[in-house]
């Protein structure tokens, strides 16, 4: 079973205990949504779940590094980053908006990053459990 609380992802056993190797605490911290400004009321923002895909592999938002974009990590079940994993995106201000994990255990997660002009590409990417890009689509 794994549990999001405080920012970090816990992990325990079918007799509730804890994994070892959890809690995993990102290091840029897990991905949140719907941040509210200063002085305003009646918004609550949230962490963005983590997703558990076969091999109890746990796909994870994380926010971004300095100067570059959002990232996708894998987590697995010894609370060990996959190997090749985390994937970030390069351009600053860049966002995942979404992960799934399709039934031959690729991951498609959807990228908008900023370009020119006041403008974004959306991209569209399909990753191998390993980590390998098996494919990229760009709106």
């Amino acid at each position: 079973m794994w549990v999001v609380a405080d920012g970090a992802i816990l992990g325990f056993d079918g007799a509730n205990v804890a994994l070892p190797g959890f809690p995993y605490e990102a290091e840029t911290g897990l991905l949140m949504r719907g941040e509210c400004s200063p002085g305003e009321t009646g918004c609550q923002p949230w962490v963005e779940p983590p997703l558990l895909a076969p091999g109890s592999r746990i796909y994870a938002l994380e926010n971004a590094p300095a100067n570059k974009g959002e990232r996708i990590t894998v987590i697995k079940r010894d609370g060990t980053i996959g190997s090749g994993w985390p994937k970030t995106l390069q351009r600053a201000g860049a966002a995942w908006e979404s992960v799934t994990i399709g039934e031959n255990r690729l991951a498609y997660a959807v990228a908008i990053e900023p370009e020119p002009n006041r403008e974004s590409s959306i991209s569209i990417l399909a990753f191998a459990p390993n980590g390998t890009r098996e494919w990229i689509r760009t709106i």
